[in-house]
């Protein structure tokens, strides 16, 4: 995706052509006998301070994209340039024993917040760890600069010799954003932080995410399954299907007037509840095809119910839809059909 000559002072993260790639393998000596493509050749920009929102099914490729960005996982080729101090540095060319002064620039908040915090530590050292790895933080200081953490996730300073297994999910995830917090990134990565929390508390820590962008001036990645939640977060998103992205824009303007027939069915599951008009759901036909095995031309088209014959001989590229809109779609026929869209909040 090209970002049109954009000033690239206003770009903290610009994603190039970026793909990751699994060899299977079979036999005894393991040979290699077809790659599954679980990221294919994407790309996109995220301006400082906004947040852009990577929503699709499960297995479409999100998780995947948002840790070859941070590296915890290496790509299989493309770029990852990120903004550091007004100059664009190459981070898929730094070695990984180099990585260390970029990783304080940078933060990622995992889905399950009863996984990511060892129950063998304290809250003191869970969140405190960073500060020590990066030399932030002298020991004598530790304990204040924990204690200013968690208030400015919601929690009480009491709270810092306590366990993970003393707090509720809500809790520990508010935790888990402390700790992103620890060494004041630029750019934090949240993989699905709300997906394992109640709905009521999903709200709150939605909030709290919003409250600190503004007040530490955060610019986030933030991966969920759920266009709901994307939308309420969200200044831009990207919509993935099978490792590619079909649909890029303003988030008003894809959950409104999507262009592409798989961002209509993910607007026609949200449920709607409370209002009067009924919801006409898009039940897609058959299953995902499996990444090992993936469908000729559009890789949508077998469960889309637009699909005629040129979408299963030729993929469609990501296409601009006017010179100004910055609305990207990669259908045939973006164009010509008439999707349903609506406003959930």
């Amino acid at each position: 995706m090209k970002n049109n000559g954009l000033n690239q002072k206003n770009i903290l993260l610009d994603v190039i052509g970026l793909k990751k790639c699994f060899p299977v393998t079979k036999g005894v000596f393991k040979k290699v006998v077809t790659q599954i493509k679980a990221v294919d050749n994407i790309s996109f920009h995220i301006y400082k301070g906004e947040t852009l929102g990577l929503v699709g099914e499960s297995g479409c490729g999100k998780t995947t994209t948002g840790w070859t960005v941070f590296r915890l996982i290496e790509p299989t080729d493309g770029k990852v340039f990120f903004n550091l101090n007004g100059k664009m540095i190459d981070f898929t060319n730094i070695k990984q024993n180099q990585l260390k002064p970029y990783r304080r620039q940078m933060a990622i908040i995992f889905q399950d917040p009863y996984s990511s915090l060892n129950p063998r530590l304290t809250i003191r050292d869970i969140i405190g760890d960073p500060l020590i790895v990066h030399n932030v933080c002298k020991s004598r200081d530790l304990d204040r600069k924990v204690r200013g953490l968690l208030a400015s996730v919601g929690l009480q300073a009491s709270y810092i010799n306590r366990y993970p297994h003393e707090f509720s999910g809500g809790q520990r995830q508010r935790i888990s954003i402390a700790r992103a917090l620890a060494l004041n990134p630029k750019f934090i990565i949240a993989d699905e932080p709300v997906s394992a929390l109640d709905v009521s508390v999903q709200a709150q820590v939605l909030n709290l995410l919003r409250d600190l962008q503004s007040e530490f001036n955060l610019t986030y990645l933030f991966i969920a399954h759920d266009l709901k939640v994307v939308e309420h977060i969200s200044d831009r998103i990207a919509v993935m299907y099978l490792g590619k992205i079909v649909e890029f824009g303003d988030a008003e303007v894809i959950c409104n007037t999507p262009k592409h027939p798989y961002t209509e069915a993910l607007i026609s599951a949200i449920p709607n509840i409370g209002k009067k008009q009924k919801s006409n759901r898009i039940i897609l036909k058959g299953e995902v095809p499996s990444p090992m095995n993936l469908p000729p031309g559009c890789h949508f088209h077998p469960r889309c119910p637009y699909s005629q014959n040129i979408c299963s001989e030729e993929e469609p590229l990501l296409k601009e839809t006017e010179q100004s809109s910055q609305h990207y779609i990669a259908c045939h026929f973006f164009n010509k059909l008439n999707l349903k869209g609506g406003v959930f909040l």
